[in-house]
């Protein structure tokens, strides 16, 4: 049995390798990942708008459902929208100060300290 969990894990790692994103991942989740990999040739939020190792402007996002600690942590986003995303962990845009808007439609869970020195 942890055999089968470690190589899930190790798929799931290798697609939020490829795609960018840091989305977690269901089993059954993981088949439609990679066919949105091999069948949409855009590259992920996390190389389309990297400058210097940032990530800055406007953002909209369909695949994300949860937004990990410090994801965006000192980005210079100044809009983002992630339609899918449910859960938004502690410091997930920690220190954003260009930050002006942003709409989680989905959300359930938005952690304290999310949004801490923005």
């Amino acid at each position: 049995m942890s055999e089968l969990r470690n190589d899930l894990t190790n798929i799931a790692n290798a697609i939020r390798s490829k795609n960018g994103l840091s989305a977690s991942y269901h089993v059954s989740e993981m088949a439609s990942a990679i066919l949105a990999m091999s069948t949409n040739p855009t590259p992920s939020i996390a190389w389309t708008q990297m400058v210097d190792g940032t990530i800055s402007g406007n953002i909209e996002d369909d695949y994300i459902s949860h937004i990990r600690q410090y994801a965006f942590a000192g980005c210079e986003i100044t809009n983002a929208s992630f339609s899918n995303a449910e859960t938004i962990d502690e410091y997930a845009f920690y220190s954003c100060s260009k930050l002006q808007g942003i709409s989680f439609p989905k959300a359930t869970t938005i952690s304290q300290h999310t949004f801490d020195n923005c």
